[in-house]
């Protein structure tokens, strides 16, 4: 017989007075009825074994039945995919009515099956019916005991028989039984497992969601521990972190994707896992990413487990195929041994049940993402683009709770895909990531550390790998001082020849890499040759042992300084008046520091440059490079100026030994080399001046108690003026924004910044191509010209400017009075700004000589590239 929803009756008609009913009229009420209550039940509810309905083999009691096998099955209730309710009921011969029973049913014989009355579909193979047994509670004609039939391998089967009865003809004198009857009978039957592997084979809703078995074999996959505890250099702490990415890991996670990937029809994914993990010797030797690799790796296992842990929990279906349980329904094994019932209907629910079907969406999502992990993985480590961010985050949970790390290209589709919950309620670009640009445009989002962080347990600290570990740890206590973060930052040093990380790592065995900091915790940056090659944190700050250790006396020693201040003076004012025609002048002092050790150690690896601007050494002079030695090493010596005296200052404890060697490489990388120590001065080695300084005596370096040296007295934002010029400074630049917008400018129409040549006043342009055209008769070469310095910084001064000065310089209100005069006392200038023009194509010769001569008054000439962000090409 056809399933009842397989032809759905869409309509019917009402009735009115004294109406002459057909049979058609009257059935098709009530098919219609039938078939909405059905549909309702099949597609709002859901289809499959609701609860209840086990089944077990149990053994008889009472007096002569100890021997006598039986079937008990616990009550339940059950739909089929044709919308049948189904429950076991307690039927008396002869009546149309059951009663449902208070106790499991008890069957403890049986008789074949033969399905000839309703011939249902799923019960046929090609030479006829599959095998069938029916149990019965009680003896009958033609019945065995069960005692007699074999139940290990039977499957129990609840089969709605539903068929036709035609019935009798009515007599002449009573019609009653009139019409067909429509049978619907629940068998109890057994087949066998090997004939409930024919069934569900048709049965599209029992094969996509038996993943039990698959469920259950999928293999337990944690994230291994870097072992730290040998690590003695680089080389072992990469070996380290790969040696967690091993093989039988990464077997683990193929075999899991693949089989979770399989189960939604995706393709395999092995090759994409082993070309970003399984690497070859040579690669892993080079690999400088190894960190953010085993990171990668932690993230696959983290949406792998994610997956796991909801696979089984979405038992849900939209539309059920109606033909693949019409009429039936599968109890499973008689002798489960195993953890799940193999043949056996689960509840299929409809998507009105909102917990299964945001499981199965998520997990849908889920593989969507792990597949955008591995197609989204890139490093980029060049300096250039590399800023170092600190991000809230959280440290355990699921991924999506996570901020986004900084390995991972961004796209639309990794946003919409990282956290399921958040893309549910329309915010997928509200998530938190070392990349900003997709981001929801919220300052709340995309700079997270100017508001609370109190949710938050965690910071990611990214952009640092192969930068510089000084730098990056003053960058980093820059963030820690401007947000106020919970946490403190420490470098730790993995070099060959000095190895501070196995005995901090014996100290400290909780040490681990998680990609940043919790708060309260310490971020270790470790350092190889002075480059941050990995990270990992504490859960605790690292105790200061300037605490728990009182130090010594202090020492201060006074040295000469290893440049005059004269000579500071005129190459910090090199920037601003007249350089030399024949090279470009430097734009920054450089001070090499060769050697630096207390008490015998090392506090750096190799030659080291402080790069000091020459307009920083222009207005605090030795003050500026005392700071940049302090800021640079600030676990060392401290040290100052005295304006006084015009004597370098050395601070350290009485009882340590020091040597500090360095050089003025500005100019001349052949300078001599001074050195400092609590010995005395030298010059390339040989005793500078015997009477130099005074210092003696030996005692261990402390790094903490240097380091709170540095924060207790270090000189901060001193300078050789005692800070006189400070607002001449600041009226200066003052007056350089307010000039645009002063009458007499506006009037002459003249542009203060200038950023092309046909903004320069008319007499200076005139001059300017004249100036060009005499230099371009010299050579053959097509020159370019570039003009930097005051006239593209908005600083010069034209005659018209000077001839208003002149005749209102006793106004001291006037913004362009107060200009001129503030040029003259800061940079010692009275007439029209010269112009500084960069011959960019041509080398000096003494072909130029006459000209340069020529327009001296005029112009400085420079052959080379200018270094200001402002020049301009002529």
């Amino acid at each position: 017989m056809a399933s009842k929803l397989s032809k759905i009756t869409t309509g019917y008609h009402t009735f009115v007075p004294n109406q002459v009913l057909t049979h058609n009229q009257l059935n098709e009420l009530v098919t219609y009825l039938d078939d909405q209550s059905r549909l309702a039940k099949v597609f709002l509810q859901g289809v499959g074994i609701v609860c209840g309905f086990s089944a077990r083999v149990i053994k008889m009691k009472g007096i002569g039945l100890e021997k006598d096998t039986a079937i008990e099955i616990e009550k339940g209730i059950g739909i089929t995919t044709d919308g049948d309710l189904i429950q076991l009921k307690q039927t008396k011969a002869n009546a149309i009515t059951a009663e449902l029973p208070e106790m499991p049913a008890v069957y403890t014989h049986y008789k074949k099956f033969l399905d000839d009355k309703a011939e249902y579909e799923p019960f046929k193979k090609q030479n006829g019916l599959v095998d069938m047994w029916e149990i019965l509670p009680g003896s009958t004609g033609s019945t065995g005991k069960l005692n007699n039939l074999k139940l290990d391998d039977k499957v129990v089967v609840l089969y709605l028989e539903s068929y036709a009865n035609d019935g009798n003809l009515c007599t002449s004198i009573d019609c009653d039984n009139q019409g067909i009857e429509e049978v619907q009978k629940l068998r109890i039957l057994l087949i066998s497992e090997k004939t409930a592997e024919l069934i569900v084979k048709n049965d599209p809703v029992f094969v996509w969601h038996n993943i039990a078995e698959k469920y259950i074999n999928l293999p337990e996959i944690k994230l291994p521990r870097v072992n730290l505890l040998s690590t003695n250099n680089l080389a072992n702490l990469r070996q380290s972190f790969l040696a967690a990415m091993s093989q039988t890991v990464l077997t683990k996670l193929k075999e899991g994707y693949n089989t979770l990937f399989g189960i939604f029809g995706q393709a395999s994914v092995s090759a994409q896992i082993d070309k970003l993990l399984k690497l070859n010797l040579n690669a892993k030797n080079l690999l400088v990413d190894f960190q953010y690799r085993y990171d990668f790796l932690a993230d696959l296992i983290a949406t792998y487990n994610e997956i796991k842990e909801l696979l089984y929990q979405i038992n849900v279906e939209c539309s059920p195929s109606i033909n693949s349980f019409p009429k039936h329904l599968l109890l499973g094994r008689l002798n489960e041994t195993g953890t799940f019932s193999k043949y056996r209907h689960r509840m299929y629910k409809s998507p009105l049940s909102t917990i299964e079907q945001k499981n199965r969406s998520k997990v849908e999502s889920l593989l969507a993402r792990g597949n955008q992990l591995l197609t989204n993985y890139q490093v980029n480590l060049a300096e250039s683009v590399q800023a170092i961010r600190i991000t809230p985050s959280q440290l355990n949970g699921d991924l999506g709770t996570r901020a986004i790390p900084f390995y991972y290209s961004i796209s639309t589709d990794l946003l919409r895909l990282w956290c399921f919950e958040k893309t549910d309620n329309l915010k997928s670009t509200y998530h938190y990531s070392y990349s900003t640009d997709l981001l929801a445009n919220f300052p709340e989002i995309r700079k997270p550390l100017q508001f609370s962080t109190d949710e938050f347990g965690f910071y990611r600290i990214e952009g640092h790998l192969q930068l510089g570990a000084l730098e990056c740890r003053d960058q980093i206590n820059s963030q820690i001082a401007t947000y106020g973060l919970d946490f403190v930052c420490r470098i730790v040093t993995l070099d060959d020849s000095e190895n501070a990380f196995a005995g901090f790592v014996k100290n400290h065995p909780q040490l681990e890499h998680r990609g940043g900091v919790c708060k309260g915790g310490t971020f270790v940056l470790v350092a190889n040759k002075n480059k941050v090659v990995a990270d990992s944190y504490l859960p605790y700050r690292v105790a200061d042992e300037s605490t728990a250790q009182n130090c010594c006396s202090l020492m201060e020693c006074t040295y000469p300084w290893i440049s005059s201040l004269k000579y500071l003076n005129n190459l910090a004012r090199s920037t601003k008046g007249t350089q030399s025609r024949n090279k470009v002048m430097p734009k920054n002092y450089v001070l090499q520091v060769v050697e630096y050790r207390i008490n015998g150690q090392n506090l750096i690896n190799g030659a080291t440059n402080i790069v000091i601007p020459l307009s920083k050494i222009f207005l605090r002079r030795i003050h500026s490079i005392t700071e940049a030695l302090n800021t640079r090493f600030d676990k060392g010596l401290v040290f100052d100026f005295n304006e006084s005296q015009k004597r370098f200052v050395i601070t350290y404890a009485k009882e340590d030994s020091f040597v500090l060697r360095v050089r003025d490489i500005t100019l001349n990388y052949a300078n001599p080399i001074y050195t400092f120590s609590n010995k005395g001065m030298f010059r390339n080695n040989k005793v500078f001046r015997p009477d130099a300084m005074r210092c003696r005596d030996l005692k261990k370096y402390q790094a903490a108690f240097y380091e709170a040296l540095q924060q207790k007295i270090a000189p901060v934002n001193k300078d050789d003026d005692y800070g006189k010029f400070n607002e001449k400074w600041k009226k200066w630049n003052l007056l350089k924004e307010r000039l645009p917008d002063h009458a007499e400018i506006q009037r002459l129409k003249l542009t203060r910044m200038i950023t092309s040549v046909n903004q320069l006043p008319a007499e200076i342009a005139t001059t300017v191509r004249q100036l060009k055209n005499e230099f371009q008769g010299i050579v053959e070469t097509q020159l370019q010209f570039k003009l930097d310095g005051d006239w593209v910084n908005g600083e010069w001064v034209n005659s018209a400017m000077l001839d208003y000065y002149k005749a209102n310089k006793k106004n001291t209100h006037d913004d362009l009075v107060l200009f001129v005069s503030l040029r003259k006392y800061l940079h010692s200038e009275t007439g029209i700004s010269k112009l500084s023009i960069y011959i960019t194509n041509q080398a000096y010769n003494n072909d130029f000589d006459e000209l340069i001569e020529k327009y001296n008054s005029f112009a400085d000439i420079y052959f080379g590239a200018p270094s200001g962000a402002n020049a301009i090409s002529l």
